[in-house]
């Protein structure tokens, strides 16, 4: 994985990295040291408390055995005695004695007699001794043998008569010890009250009989008590153990207490294998984990950071007037967004720049011309690439004594269509032109005034006008009509645009004027001029209409409420709205398009969903005209939604969509007949369609077109590709 490096020469991406350096790298270093010193610490308190616990355990495990050797003692002296004071001396010791003790012997009169095994000559008892053993109880002592003490264990053949003789036992230490069992990489060594070896599974009873008395472990005893602690000790082969001393409480075996001590060492190997462990796993962890944090930061700093260079660059190639290279931002995220925003800020610019030129052009040729008739040709030529309308006319009225009728003429967007002729205004035509003296709209459905009345307007579908009066000194002069095939989305930029050239023209006619004040113009002016649905290519002449029809009948079968037909009624004629970006070359190729013209195509809802974005008023149809194209098994586009996912009203808007588009013909293919059409949408039920708008789409068509309806039969998918 190689780290990009390139995007440092930017001062945000280095003060960036330099940020990420001091609030996670920093921090996350001192952390993985913080841990690793807590979890070595842990390590070796657990080392601590496990010995701990050996310790106790090991003091319990003497005291019970003890209590054995006691009860097997017991047992042996019961069967000494006869019933007439004798000994019946046993035969041969079993196994278990001889695992037990190193040896038996019976006192009397002070001679000792051997059973098995050498027991050594016993003291001299005391009188707490002697007391101990007329209670009926045993006791233990420790008597010397070269340098290691050996462990007798006494008591009495008859309490009530101590002249009738004892039994000695030399107790096996290792038996009493517990060697055998001890954990692993763990040794035990035990003391008699004056420090002499009684037990000890490693040879270093000196070393740690020394350190045990040490002033400094007496120092670390635990909670002052000097009868126990921890301190450390070093084997000859600088194998190197933690120990933990514990007197033993003998007070019900020896005469007088205090009692023995052992000491439970465990090698620091496995102490330090589990830090040694822990490190090869917790240090790897930590680099990879800083690795790819920072290897994330990298692509993460880079994918912010290059847009920003990208954007730089744009804004550069602006100021010097360049708006024909975009900016090419594939983060799919707010830079992206960003950059299609500025991309669509640059169209703008440039359309909105070109528009100006042409206004421009106008004005200069409108004011430096003197015969009215090239002032009308400078304004209609003009004025349809300056304001992107289908038609335009310009109407004269009549100069003093001339007569009622007017001069109108007319250009509708056909080579060489330029149309004249005289129209009457009738009182009430003029009555509205003074009542509305910036600009009014009228619709077709509201009948066509005679300043509209052009035939060409009418082949051409022309029924949309913005009308702009003209007055010369508060008179009423003439009238400019600007025509669209859909009802315009005009912005305030653009009827000001209009009204300047109808002021323009006023100032040309009369001579009288000077051009009123210009206003600045957004960067949004030609936001509405591209709200023309279905002028961008003649294949889709109708489209939006009919698909709107359609999506309204569809929603009265189910039942929509009135609120929900409305929106569909908007979002059908607004859904392909954003094919006003789409090239001419893409809408109208012949034959199939290769993937990067389908994802053209496609983009056309994002397209249209940011157009419509700048009005309050359509939010609500916004999700029809993104969503249009899902699929309700998940399949479509944009966003691959399923199900309920979908907005509803988009689902309804899908199968008139496809119903006609499939119906009509295309630059790749001809229109499929309607009972083909049927049989696909339903195929398509569940997969690209919601079950229940097909169902009333169903519906629909028996009340419309029954025969078609039975004609149709299911066909496969592939056909319906």
């Amino acid at each position: 994985m190689k780290i990009e490096t390139k995007f440092f020469r930017t001062k945000v991406a280095r003060r960036v990295v330099g940020y990420f350096i001091l609030s996670a790298l920093v921090p996350s270093s001192l952390l993985a040291i913080i841990a690793f010193a807590y979890v070595t610490n842990q390590l070796d308190e657990q080392s601590r408390e496990n010995l701990q616990r050996i310790g106790k355990f090991t003091h319990d495990a003497i005291l019970e055995r003890l209590a054995v050797l006691d009860e097997k003692l017991e047992v042996v002296a019961s069967g000494l005695v006869t019933r007439d004071g004798g000994l019946a001396l046993p035969e041969a010791p079993d196994s278990s004695m001889r695992s037990r003790f190193g040896g038996l012997a019976i006192q009397r009169s002070q001679e000792m007699r051997q059973l098995f095994g050498e027991v050594p000559d016993p003291p001299s008892l005391t009188g707490a001794g002697e007391a101990q053993l007329r209670s009926g109880r045993a006791f233990v002592m420790t008597t010397a043998e070269s340098t290691r003490a050996v462990i007798l264990m006494v008591r009495a053949l008859d309490p009530d008569d101590l002249a009738g003789g004892l039994i000695w036992a030399q107790v096996d230490a290792a038996y009493v010890m517990g060697a055998g069992v001890l954990p692993r990489d763990t040794e035990l060594c035990a003391f008699d009250v004056l420090d002499r070896p009684l037990y000890c599974s490693v040879p270093a009873e000196a070393t740690i009989r020394s350190l045990m008395r040490d002033d400094a472990t007496i120092a670390q005893t635990e909670q002052g008590s000097p009868d126990r602690g921890f301190f450390e000790w070093t084997q000859s082969d600088e194998e190197e153990y933690l120990a933990r001393f514990q007197s033993v409480n003998m007070k019900a075996w020896e005469v007088p207490p205090p009692g023995w001590t052992v000491v439970v060492s465990e090698s620091q190997s496995s102490v330090v294998k589990e830090i040694t462990d822990f490190s090869t796993r917790f240090i790897p962890v930590i680099g990879l984990a800083l690795f790819v944090v920072g290897f994330l930061s990298n692509v993460q700093i880079r994918k912010s950071m290059d847009p920003l260079v990208e954007l730089q660059a744009g804004t550069r190639r602006i100021a010097k007037r360049d708006f024909s290279t975009p900016v090419k931002v594939t983060s799919k995220d707010e830079f992206q967004d960003l950059a299609a925003s500025f991309n669509s800020m640059s169209s703008r610019l440039n359309k909105q720049l070109h528009a100006l030129a042409a206004i421009n052009d106008i004005d200069r040729a409108v004011l430096s011309a003197l015969d009215t008739d090239k002032i009308i040709d400078s304004v209609l030529s003009g004025t349809r690439n300056a304001l992107a309308c289908d038609g335009v006319s310009v109407s004269l009225a009549p100069a003093a004594g001339a007569g009622p009728h007017w001069n109108m003429v007319a250009v509708d967007g056909s080579p060489n269509a330029k149309i004249a002729q005289q129209i009457l205004i009738t009182p009430e035509e003029e009555q509205e032109l003074l009542a509305h003296p910036d600009h009014f709209a009228v619709n077709g459905a509201d009948g066509l005034r005679a300043y509209l009345d052009v035939p060409g307007f009418l082949e051409r579908k022309i029924d949309a006008f913005v009308v702009l009066p003209i007055f010369v000194q508060q008179q009423l002069s003439g009238i400019i009509a600007l025509g669209y095939a859909s009802p315009p989305e005009l912005s305030e930029e653009d009827l000001v645009q209009a009204r300047q050239l109808a002021d323009q023209v006023a100032v040309a006619l009369s001579n009288a004027r000077l051009i009123e004040e210009l206003d600045a113009l957004s960067i949004g002016a030609m936001t509405a001029l591209a709200r023309t649905i279905d002028a961008k290519s003649a294949w889709t002449a109708g489209h939006s209409e009919r698909v709107t029809s359609m999506a309204v009948a569809i929603g009265q079968e189910m039942e929509l409420p009135e609120e929900d037909i409305e929106r569909l009624n908007r979002g059908g004629l607004l859904h392909d709205i954003g094919k006003i970006g789409i090239p001419a070359e893409v809408l109208d190729k012949p034959g199939r398009l290769d993937e990067e013209e389908t994802a053209t195509m496609r983009s056309h809802v994002t397209v249209g969903a940011r157009i419509l974005e700048p009005i309050g008023a359509y939010a609500d149809v916004i999700p029809i005209v993104l969503s249009h194209h899902e699929h309700y098994d998940g399949q479509g586009y944009p966003h691959g939604l399923a199900g309920e996912e979908i907005h509803f009203l988009a689902r309804v808007l899908a199968v008139p969509d496809v119903f006609d588009a499939m119906s009509s013909d295309r630059p790749y293919r001809e229109g499929m007949g309607l009972t083909k059409v049927i049989s696909i949408i339903r195929e398509s039920s569940g997969s690209h369609f919601d079950p229940r708008v097909v169902d009333a789409f169903v519906s629909l068509m028996k009340k419309t077109h029954p025969d078609a309806l039975e004609a149709s039969e299911p066909v496969s998918r592939s056909a319906a590709s």
